[in-house]
């Protein structure tokens, strides 16, 4: 081989090794990056994770039966039903008028 050949291949082998070590470089770098911000995805997904627990405890607590009704006889003045009422006339038959509107005769 001669001189200026080798000096060509030696020069084209070095320019490959200087960008595959470039290469290596970048890929680490990369490799840290993506690595690091996994990590913090994966503490926000936690974090998350732990919040939409909390809120789904505080919903069932919120939504308890006692707790609405407690706040509608509180809030808005409401109460339970009143119970049916008979009427008896001289003239008709006992008529009962249940919390539905509708009447029901009697004995």
């Amino acid at each position: 081989m001669s001189k200026p050949a080798s000096l060509t291949t030696l020069a084209a082998l070095s320019a490959l090794v200087m960008a595959s070590a470039l290469w290596v470089v970048h890929n680490k770098q990369t490799h840290r990056r993506l690595t690091t911000e996994r990590d913090q995805l994966r503490a926000a997904h936690s974090q998350l994770e732990q919040e939409w627990s909390q809120l789904q405890l505080e919903e069932a607590a919120l939504a308890s039966h006692v707790r609405v009704e407690r706040a509608a006889r509180e809030r808005w003045g409401m109460a339970d039903p009143a119970l049916p009422v008979v009427i008896q006339s001289a003239e008709q038959p006992a008529l009962s008028v249940a919390s539905e509107g509708r009447g029901v005769e009697g004995p």
